[in-house]
């Protein structure tokens, strides 16, 4: 029933214009899933990842929490050394041993969003100084620095350009944030990082709006701004 024109786009879109003034720049954006986008000043357009949690979502919440599961099985079985993830998986689960989870992980309700709850766990074992979670949090600033840059250079970035950073893990998780900083200078250091706060990305598709002289529906993972 809209009788006026109308765009349909993701969170990703929409957070690049809630970071930037014109919708200028590169947007990497890690949640339950993760997504690298950019748009230069004529317009052209890129990005990379946001397959989903099967086929990628690298560096994202549910990335790091399968990491950390895997983490887990490995050590029960001897192929890894021990790792303080297992005690605060368990007591966060309610479980009493590892082998327990296989049939959490299998139920029919434990879907993407309960696992990558348990990425939260991943930065608190990382505090105890536990070297798997340190290298699980490292491999997720790196796969999404890697993610950003591949935007920027498909864009042709090579100065100074604004990097926006939104989602729960680039905003929360200071070691992936560290890490994700690092990898990125190392190839374009006149990058600026503008980290999103909050969720609510209703400015950004308003910008996108005006921007097209209309109305503008922003929609994306499950719900949407107007």
């Amino acid at each position: 029933g809209y009788r006026c024109p109308m765009t349909i786009t993701n969170d990703g879109i929409t957070a690049l214009w809630q970071g930037t003034p014109d919708g200028v720049g590169v947007v990497a954006e890690s949640g339950t899933g993760s997504i690298c986008y950019g748009r230069r000043a004529d317009g052209a357009t890129a990005r990379a990842g946001g397959w989903g949690h099967i086929l990628g979502d690298e560096g994202s919440a549910y990335d790091i929490a399968v990491r950390a599961l895997r983490a887990v099985t490995r050590s029960a079985d001897g192929r890894a050394g021990p790792t303080a993830l297992a005690a605060l998986i368990q007591k966060e689960l309610g479980i009493g041993r590892p082998e327990d989870l296989i049939a959490w992980a299998y139920r029919s309700h434990t879907g993407k969003r309960e696992i990558a709850r348990l990425a939260k766990l991943v930065d608190a074992a990382a505090e105890k100084d536990d070297p798997a979670a340190a290298e699980i949090l490292e491999k997720a600033g790196w796969e999404l620095a890697l993610c950003a840059g591949t935007v920027a250079r498909r864009l042709g970035f090579d100065g100074p350009f604004p990097l926006v950073l939104a989602g729960g893990v680039l905003l929360h998780s200071r070691p992936v944030a560290d890490a994700f900083r690092r990898h990125i200078r190392s190839r374009y250091p006149q990058s600026r990082f503008c980290p999103l706060e909050g969720h609510d990305t209703a400015m950004g598709a308003v910008r996108i709006a005006r921007n097209q002289g209309g109305f503008s529906t922003s929609i994306g993972k499950g719900k949407g701004t107007v």
